[in-house]
């Protein structure tokens, strides 16, 4: 068995604001229940991408300040280029 994440995939503007709704106040543990405004399956693709990014750990724990940084920009620009070096 592979340790690779299965790539992201899910809408970027959701992707966007996924982050609006962390940076609103940062949970200790990523869940699903922190964006109750989603189907299940796109809670389930918003944490693999954020896994996917190594924002978060397979317990859904933030790594570092690197989500909370991200989330906090409020520049879609700031974001996209934060973004950059994960994608790549």
């Amino acid at each position: 068995m592979s340790n690779k994440r299965a790539p992201a995939y899910l809408p970027f503007k959701t992707f966007l604001s996924a982050l609006d709704r962390l940076a609103q106040g940062m949970p200790h543990e990523v869940s699903k229940e922190c964006f109750p405004t989603y189907s299940g399956v796109m809670q389930g693709q918003i944490i693999g991408a954020l896994r996917f990014f190594n924002l978060i750990d397979d317990s859904g724990v933030p790594k570092g300040s690197a989500l909370e940084q991200l989330a906090a920009q409020k520049s879609i620009a700031r974001r996209k280029a934060n973004l950059l070096p994960l994608v790549r």
